[in-house]
């Protein structure tokens, strides 16, 4: 029997070959709640294919996807699924979306991956650091955010979406004009991944849930990246808004956007 990680990347693998499945005419698309919250044929099959098959190795895992619960009264173990992030790039020809998948024991990330199938890049997570395709990744040393490229997301409420709005909206403006930035948001899971690579220097978001920011965090951590929530105080799950920062230095200097 593989072990919990060779099972692990064979399922986030898998899974992300489903959706390359789906052409545009086999699209079956609904709004959740506002027209950029989509669900798409492929989210659901992504999702049934990943919970059916942690269901049948791990009975007794606790399953979080944001397409489903499997919930247990009891249980050690607890996987996070992201089946699609980024739907609304997936379902317009955007490349940029991905399988996003994590594994707790007692609250602990045990793996965390984010598989972008167009791309067939890979990133994992475990406590050795986090890998691209099996090379390992670490964030730049950039120590003042005047020489930063970043991504400040802020996304206006919808749905159970959007907390913090007026602030981060103000640090994004703040930021381009006080440093005459350029700032690049993917809105999906590539903004985490440009700071675990050393792309990006920092990156801010007021939007989200477990599954868009659980698995992401870690492998940024992992990366060696400093992560806060926009009070300064360490990210904590539940939270949705997040900054992640490639150094020490940084996280004071951005937070000062918010204050500015």
């Amino acid at each position: 029997m593989p072990s919990m990680k060779d099972f692990f990347m064979q399922i986030l693998r898998e899974a992300g070959k489903i959706p390359l499945q789906y052409v545009e005419d086999d699209f079956v698309v609904k709004e959740k709640t506002d027209p950029f919250d989509l669900l798409s044929a492929a989210d659901v099959a992504v999702h049934e294919f990943i919970t059916k098959q942690i269901a049948l190795r791990y009975p007794d895992h606790q399953i979080t996807s944001e397409e489903g619960k499997i919930e247990k009264e009891h249980f050690e173990y607890e996987w996070i699924i992201d089946p699609i992030d980024g739907t609304y790039n997936f379902v317009h020809g955007n490349p940029l979306w991905a399988v996003v998948l994590c594994v707790l024991r007692n609250g602990e990330i045990v793996y965390s991956g984010v598989f972008f199938p167009v791309s067939n890049q890979l990133y994992f997570a475990d406590d050795s650091g986090a890998y691209l395709n099996n090379k390992k990744i670490h964030v730049v040393d950039t120590k003042e955010i005047k020489h930063s490229v970043a991504s400040i997301q802020a996304v206006a409420p919808f749905g159970p979406y959007g907390i913090k709005y007026e602030q981060f909206l103000k640090a994004k403006l703040t930021y381009i004009e006080k440093f005459g930035k350029r700032e690049f948001s993917y809105f999906s899971p590539a903004d985490y991944m440009s700071v675990a690579t050393g792309m990006f220097d920092f990156m801010a978001s007021n939007a989200g849930l477990d599954w868009d920011k659980v698995p992401q965090k870690h492998i940024c951590e992992k990366a060696g990246a400093v992560v806060t929530d926009s009070d300064g105080n360490p990210w904590q799950r539940g939270r949705q808004d997040i900054i992640i920062s490639a150094t020490p230095e940084l996280p004071e200097q951005v937070l000062a956007l918010f204050r500015e």
